[in-house]
């Protein structure tokens, strides 16, 4: 099984580029062949469950079928193509029988994903954040760095979520990000380093997703992250907008933002904006100047979850 591995694999990247070739020209009835092609080599049955998930996704022209088939078409050809490549076969697919086998070999439980921080410097001062306790010198080696996803990459892990403080102000990231160009990252940023140059860069690698942290309109992210914060956001948008690269939002919840989230207004601006996914976060008091009010209630909790 091992020694075929690595072929069944190939056969599936074969397939999978071809799929989204397919999807990109509208040809939904060929898409569906290639998946039951894809069902035949597929080496677990949970692959072959999710590949039965995504044929039906495309029968029922599901709105998250929607939205893949508008990335193909609006983004740079080099994030969609590291987005499939690198976070869906290297990852899911081949990562997670990697993983699997490790997890056997080491008796132990295996994570889906690493999260690293390599610097919490900021150039931010956000109320609650717990980066805002640290020292700008609280930087990671690049050498460690690169070391991590080096090793993690022999664990099976090629999706990495990468964390700070600001992970843009730490110098290094572009060339340790670009040695590893057959990973997937996650970049929790603020937002506001993200200038006309570093948006045409992350769309040119195309393998790295930054999710802007907002707390709302104008009003909820000035109040947590400092004026004019929201404005450097939308301009940061445009930026990568205009570069087409894949981008999403990491929003926090609190009592101040509440009502916020629930409108559609707001989700609205963030699909005017282009925003492809969001994570959103339960405030919880602690960093610089640790507020209990804002913590929500659990029946606004249920609100959100409903």
């Amino acid at each position: 099984m091992a020694g075929l591995y690595p072929v069944k694999t190939s056969f599936i990247r074969f397939f999978i580029n071809y799929l989204f070739r397919m999807l990109k020209d509208d040809q939904g009835a060929k898409s569906l062949r290639i998946i039951q092609g894809l069902k035949l080599i597929a080496p677990q049955a949970v692959q072959r469950q999710t590949l039965e998930e995504i044929a039906g996704l495309i029968k029922n022209d599901h709105p998250s079928f929607r939205l893949i088939r508008r990335l193909i078409r609006e983004s740079h050809p080099n994030t969609t193509e590291k987005l499939f490549n690198n976070l869906v076969i290297n990852d899911i697919l081949a990562g997670d029988w990697k993983r699997a086998q490790t997890a056997r070999r080491l008796k132990m439980h295996m994570p889906a994903f690493m999260v690293i921080s390599p610097t919490y410097a900021c150039n931010l001062r956000c109320a609650g954040c717990y980066a805002g306790e640290y020292e700008d010198k609280h930087q990671m080696e690049p050498e460690l760095f690169d070391k991590i996803i080096s090793e993690g990459k022999d664990l099976g892990f090629y999706f990495y979520v990468i964390s700070g403080g600001e992970p843009f102000i730490y110098r290094p990231l572009w060339d340790i990000l670009s040695k590893h160009d057959d990973c997937y990252f996650l970049i929790y940023t603020n937002g506001t380093l993200i200038d006309e140059e570093a948006a045409e860069k992350i769309a040119r690698l195309g393998h790295i997703a930054p999710a802007i942290s907002i707390e709302g309109r104008e009003d909820e992210t000035d109040f947590r992250r400092g004026e004019g914060t929201f404005r450097r956001l939308l301009t940061a948008f445009a930026h990568l907008r205009k570069a087409r690269a894949i981008y999403g939002v990491s929003i926090t919840h609190t009592k101040r933002n509440h009502k916020v989230l629930m409108s559609d207004e707001f989700w609205d601006m963030l699909i005017e904006n282009k925003a492809i996914f969001s994570w959103i976060f339960q405030y919880i008091p602690i960093g610089l100047n640790p507020d209990v009010s804002l913590l929500v209630t659990p029946e606004e909790r249920l609100e959100r979850l409903r």
